[in-house]
């Protein structure tokens, strides 16, 4: 019997018509522990952003342009693929509303589900249709569910994070105050992390640990389980008032309490959201720990510099190799990322991997989230283009680069998207905008440079970038979706035109920019973007009368930068490669 068919039979039992599944875990996150991953066992999908709505008779998965070709190739059978953006396709939740008849009911677990997420689902729902939350049905099928673990948590200096955990909760507190909510709950993991300046080393990805925190006008309360290996941690955090508990003693204490309670509905649980019913909830449309992270201070702003220079001494000698070691042959996709991390290892602040590295070759590099195995791997061969899309730990911040690599002869058109690529990719750089404008407000400068050649990427074109924690950090962002968040000065974001032919090549090229002022006149303050990552582009895959004077002049500007700040941790031979990569066009 298959998986899928044990659910239906659960379903059955438990009186569910409609059941839905997702891969988060109790707070939301994007990359959560493999245990809550509960898409991919029940379908087989791997990709990081993926809904499944399940009936007797259909099961769907819902996720976005990134992983169209992924789910097809991962899909189990029985499973139909919903493209998410595609104008046809109806959101899960309006579907899982539609397939569900009156006097029906639709399950899900109330850890999987934001507060939002069900709240939208109550008001489309028919009247009659109930909503059972506390039943995991996936749980009951998955006999070897990963247990969660984690490493010991350690303080991350402020000679690094640049604050101290107390002036933090001083600025969280007189955010509550001018909201009137004397107690303010956190379920987002990385601002748990930022808020208390302590960090848990994972293989993989953020450095986040299971929490819950309470911030009230008293006490400051932090709910996880702890170990023998988080003495020197926990010792410190008591010395700071700081209050810790059990994980799940989070629940009592909410019963427990009275009064009015911040939270983000986004970022929280249904299970949870559910334990306030009958209190005044302030309804936070981002964490107030979110809104603070996101300007980084000048500690952070220095140290996130220091990390990508790292990497990009890491990132110079992986293409140099790279583009020596395909003429010789026997070269893979894993091998490339395998590489990468060896020479990353050579640094000795170097921790581990942002995320799991991307290396597409020819056609897979037009799947954006492209998954290496060493098994499936790619053989490289001295043509064409390699995507490598890349991000790191260091102590002193996290990175997240991507260059396309030419690795021989490029047809007329590669060379042409990708200098379409490039132009978008300086488009959105050297844009200086009035302070007020949003995420949404300035993609199109980006985009504009692709529609004029006809071409067009599914993804956003930024992101927000954690400081030792998720490369993916909100609230801020640059896409075609209306993020309610201005860009304000000293926000991170990431910028990453691109272009997907499917079957042939992708080619993505992503860059970090600092937020900082311009100028201020009597039309208001001004703002521009400050390029922190040193990597030299592809010049042989550049077709130069596609560019403007200005565009050939920012592309040699750039790449002296690029010589001048990484050559002297270069060896001879090292900096005489990258002197001619730089070479000006």
């Amino acid at each position: 019997m298959t998986k899928l068919e044990q659910l239906r039979q659960l379903m059955v039992q438990h009186d569910i018509h409609t059941y839905i599944i997702t891969k988060m875990d109790p707070h939301q996150s994007e990359y959560s522990h493999p245990r809550y991953n509960e898409v991919q066992f029940i379908s087989g999908f791997s990709g990081s952003a993926g809904k499944i709505v399940v009936t007797a008779n259909e099961a769907g998965l819902w996720t976005d342009s990134r992983y169209y070709l992924q789910a097809n190739n991962e899909l189990a059978s029985g499973f139909t693929l919903h493209k998410e953006g595609e104008p046809d396709t109806i959101d899960f939740m309006q579907y899982a509303a539609n397939v569900t008849k009156e006097e029906d009911n639709i399950g899900f677990c109330g850890e999987s589900l934001s507060a939002v997420a069900v709240k939208k689902l109550a008001t489309r729902k028919k009247k009659t249709c109930q909503i059972k939350y506390d039943k995991n049905l996936i749980n009951e099928i998955w006999k070897d569910r990963p247990i969660f673990s984690r490493e010991n948590i350690f303080v991350y200096d402020e000679r690094y994070c640049g604050e101290t955990h107390k002036a933090k909760v001083a600025a969280v507190r007189e955010q509550m105050a001018k909201k009137n909510a004397p107690m303010y709950v956190i379920s987002s993991l990385d601002d748990i992390a930022w808020l208390f300046n302590i960090r848990s080393i994972g293989s993989i990805g953020a450095f986040n640990f299971l929490a819950y925190a309470v911030v009230s006008e008293e006490e400051t309360m932090l709910f996880m389980d702890t170990t023998s290996d988080d003495k020197e941690a926990t010792d410190r955090l008591q010395k700071q008032e700081i209050k810790i508990s059990p994980y799940n003693h989070v629940y009592d204490y909410i019963d427990e309490s009275s009064g009015a309670v911040a939270l983000s509905p986004g970022r929280s649980s249904y299970s949870l959201f559910s334990h306030l019913k009958g209190r005044k909830i302030v309804e936070l449309a981002h964490d107030i720990t979110a809104t603070l992270k996101a300007r980084k201070n000048s500690k952070e702003k220095e140290n996130m510099r220091l990390a990508n220079e790292r990497d990009g001494v890491s990132f110079v000698r992986l293409i140099m190799w790279l583009k020596s070691a395909v003429s010789i042959g026997n070269v893979t996709e894993y091998d490339v990322t395998k590489k990468l991390e060896e020479l990353r290892g050579q640094d000795e602040n170097y921790m581990n991997p942002s995320f799991e590295p991307i290396c597409g070759y020819g056609a897979n590099g037009a799947i954006v989230h492209y998954k290496v195995s060493q098994k499936t791997a790619a053989h490289l061969q001295p043509k064409g283009f390699v995507l490598v899309d890349a991000g790191a730990n260091y102590i002193e911040g996290t990175t997240d680069i991507t260059r396309t690599i030419a690795l021989g002869p490029l047809t007329e058109e590669m060379r042409r998207n990708y200098t379409a690529v490039l132009k978008a990719n300086i488009a959105l750089e050297t844009l200086q905008f009035r302070h007020g404008a949003m995420g949404v407000h300035i993609d199109s400068i980006a985009r504009s440079q692709m529609w004029k050649e006809g071409l067009h990427y599914g993804h956003g074109t930024g992101h927000g970038i954690g400081h030792l924690l998720n490369v993916h950090e909100g609230p801020q962002s640059v896409s075609e979706k209306l993020v309610n968040v201005v860009l304000e000065e000293d926000m991170l974001i990431s910028n990453e035109p691109g272009v997907y032919i499917e079957g042939q090549y992708g080619i993505r090229l992503e860059t970090s920019l600092f937020i900082t002022e311009s100028l201020t006149n009597v039309h208001g303050k001004f703002l521009k973007f400050e390029n922190i990552v040193f990597v030299p582009f592809e010049r042989k895959a550049i077709v130069r009368n596609m560019l403007t004077q200005q565009e050939i002049a920012w592309i040699n500007d750039y790449h002296q930068k690029v010589y001048k700040k990484l050559a002297p941790h270069l060896s001879k031979v090292e900096a005489a490669w990258l002197k001619d990569a730089t070479e000006a066009i």
